[in-house]
Order: structure tokens, then sequence, then C-alpha cells
């Protein structure tokens, strides 16, 4: 799967493709086991459609192309339960230990509460239906008649690259202050990225804040 950031760097978080949209709707995501379906999820969807790339779409038969994309429909299918907006953490599990956690974190010039936690698993949420999604559109591809690898090829680059998002921002073990300190990297590179589109379109400055959420605001 491809390398996600480490650090809050501006080397590290300038060169990779694609956007946050904030601020996300609010849904709450459950616990530690739910977490880890998410990730074997992802790590599924990357490592099953990158190397069956290595088969030329063009020598591989109708039926082998239908067979393929009926499994990525199925597995859409079975892991978009986890998107359901009523999933809640369940009491005393790690995402609720995050959560009471936030409640009573001091930083600054005050106590931090849920809501920053709760972006950061609306964020992952968001890459993680990303995928789902794009899982779809391999599955219409690979069923569509095209002529060449490369929709499929940029599909699954995208799709690897989604759910490392979303694993990154969901790895276990990091508090409540280190998924928070992760989303701020990721909501940063989309500011520099924003930033730099609203440049190349010949934005104002003053005007960026309306084209783009700013490293300022960040």
């Amino acid at each position: 799967m491809p390398s996600v950031p480490t650090e809050c760097s501006n080397t590290n978080i300038q060169g990779r493709g694609g956007g946050l949209a904030l601020p996300y709707r609010t849904v709450r995501v459950g616990r530690r086991r739910a977490w880890a379906r998410v990730c074997r999820t992802g790590r599924f969807l990357a490592n099953w459609i990158v190397p069956s790339l290595a088969i030329p779409l063009g020598i591989m038969t109708p039926s082998e192309l239908a067979r393929y994309a009926a499994h990525l429909r199925s597995t859409v299918e079975i892991f978009g339960v986890l998107t359901d907006p009523q999933v809640a953490p369940r009491s005393g599990s790690t995402a609720d230990q995050e959560l009471a956690e936030a409640r009573t974190l001091s930083l600054g010039d005050g106590i931090w509460g849920e809501d920053r936690v709760r972006t950061a698993y609306q964020a992952a949420l968001m890459s993680y239906t990303a995928a789902l999604d794009e899982s779809l559109a391999m599955a219409a591809v690979l069923t569509g008649g095209v002529r060449t690898a490369i929709p499929a090829v940029v599909l699954s680059r995208s799709i690897a690259e989604v759910c490392s998002q979303a694993w990154w921002l969901l790895e276990s073990g990091l508090g409540a202050r280190g998924r928070v300190e992760r989303l701020q990297c990721l909501r940063l590179r989309s500011a520099i990225e924003g930033e730099r589109a609203a440049e190349a379109d010949g934005t104002d400055r003053a005007d960026w804040a309306q084209y783009t959420e700013t490293q300022a605001q960040v």
C-alpha cells in the first residue's frame, strides 16, 4: 500500500493527491473491532485490486472480468454496513475511552471535548466510504467494455490511497490527542493543496478562504 505521512511536516504533507472537505457529517464510528474491520477491508481492497492489474484487461475473457466485478460488488455490500451512522462505541471500548479522554483533555485555553476526535473518525469514514464507491466504479469499468487498463489503474491507485488514509486515521493506540494530530496533518495538507489550486486559478489571496480551508484556518 502507498505510504502515508507520519510527521506533520511540509515534506510529508505536500506530495500526496486529494484533499479533505470539512466539515464532515456527524457520524459515530464504532468500537475497536469495527476499526479493525475497516483496516482489514482497506488492505483487502488495495491488495486485491492492484495485483490483479498485473494481468492486462485486454487478454482477460469477459467471464473472468465479470467474476472480478461480481466479487468487488459483493465486498462492497458486505463491508458497507460499517458506514451505518447509527454505529456507536460500546461502553468501555477503545473508542469510548478516547471520547472520555477528550472530554477532560485540557490543551491551550480550554477543554477539547469530543468534537475533534469525532471529526477524525468522520474523516476516516469519508475515506472508507470513498473506497467503497470507487470499488463499485471499478466493477463498472471491468464490465464496461473499456479498451485499456488505464481507467482501472487510475481507480486502483485512488482506492489504495483512500484506504491507507482511513487506516492511518484509525490506527490503534494513538489516543485522543494522537488521532487529532493526524487529522490536523491531513487538514494542513488539504489546505496547502487548496491554496495552490486557488493561486493557479488566479484567485486573489484575500479570497482564498472562500475557495478552500486555508493554512491560517487550520
